[in-house]
């Protein structure tokens, strides 16, 4: 088999499918790019790449088995699952093609499926079944959505105001039930004796983890 005449469409799930190359070949007709031009006042404007777009490509294919008198039922149907969802809320499977294609190695799904007039039937018993079909494939490339992971942000640092006869082991005791923050706070608020506070100062609070219960 001369491979330069054929593609083979394998899915990431479900059977693959070698047909003949159609007529003309596979073209782009839309994606890549991404360069734009950004306007500076007085002179003359810059490059600046923005981004591509994904690559779109017909690929005219043709069932055939008109000389050998083979239905091309089975092989049409497995290319048709791949442009369809197994079931509610699920996406077709993603599509690589060999061949002469313009792009390479790329991941592809199936929009469309135009199928053309060049067919051949033969009858059998109360039906028939086509031994030629031709089509063309239409390819959007896949590009897997990036998902931005989100930062948790650390609980903000409550405030206190120092109150008379207040201490750094009574504000612990006050505001986390414990004296033991005391170290803590000491060095969150720069303070060198924990026991005499200035009236009126502010001290943050800052968040601690609570412990975990122990399990039995």
């Amino acid at each position: 088999m001369n491979l330069a005449r054929f593609y083979t469409f394998t899915p990431s799930r479900g059977k693959p499918v070698t047909v003949r190359r159609g007529e003309g070949g596979a073209k782009m007709t839309a994606g890549g790019g991404g360069w734009e031009t950004v306007a500076r006042p007085r002179r003359t404007g810059f490059t600046e790449w923005a981004g591509g777009s994904p690559y779109e490509m017909d690929v005219p294919v043709l069932f055939d088995g008109w000389a050998s008198d083979t239905s091309q039922e089975m092989a049409i149907s497995f290319l048709n699952q791949m442009k369809m969802s197994p079931g509610p809320w699920l996406p077709p499977p993603t599509v690589k093609i060999t061949g002469l294609v313009p792009v390479k190695g790329a991941t592809w799904v199936i929009q469309d499926i135009n199928w053309g007039e060049n067919v051949i039937w033969k009858a059998s018993g109360g039906g028939g079944y086509r031994l030629r079909q031709d089509a063309v494939v239409q390819l959007l490339q896949f590009i897997a959505e990036d998902r931005l992971s989100i930062r948790k942000q650390a609980p903000p640092i409550k405030l206190h105001i120092v109150r008379k006869g207040e201490t750094l082991a009574s504000i612990s005791k006050n505001h986390y039930g414990s004296t033991k923050y005391v170290a803590m706070l000491k060095k969150a608020n720069n303070i060198r004796d924990p026991n005499h506070l200035k009236l009126g100062n502010t001290i943050k609070l800052p968040p601690v983890s609570k412990p975990t219960a122990k399990k039995n």
